[in-house]
């Protein structure tokens, strides 16, 4: 007779919320041990379950050098979700914090200053020379 197996431990993903990378997420174990909830978890098991609270070692290390402009496609993007709705392209462009862009982006979106980053389409950033 086999038993049922009413517990479950699941290793998750995350993303990193500025150039989406896989990150190891939590641990998620089910609390009630039924075989359902023991079912759900196991599903999860490698899932990207949404995005980190902190970004990945590569983004920090971009942060500590300057200001990152992150490359999105405003027409795949889901506008009214933001942050997170944004379709990042891969093009990030980091740039010195004292520049005249950073202090003019800075004026436009103040909470990019604390942030250290900022979304950009990537029409702008081809129009400001910042991508090809």
């Amino acid at each position: 007779m086999m038993m049922e197996n009413k517990f479950e431990v699941a290793l998750t993903k995350e993303l990193c919320p500025l150039c989406i990378k896989e990150l190891d997420g939590p641990l998620i174990m089910n609390k009630r041990l039924t075989k359902n909830d023991a079912k759900e978890v196991k599903n999860l098991h490698k899932q990207v379950i949404g995005f980190s609270d902190e970004p990945c070692k590569e983004c920090k290390s971009h942060l500590e050098l300057g200001f990152m402009i992150i490359g999105f496609d405003e027409d795949q993007s889901d506008l009214k979700n933001l942050p997170w709705g944004f379709y990042r392209t891969g093009k990030i462009v980091v740039v010195k914090k004292d520049s005249p862009l950073v202090k003019h982006l800075n004026n436009l979106q103040p909470r990019s200053k604390e942030l250290g980053f900022i979304f950009m389409d990537d029409k702008t950033m081809k129009e400001l020379n910042l991508i090809k």
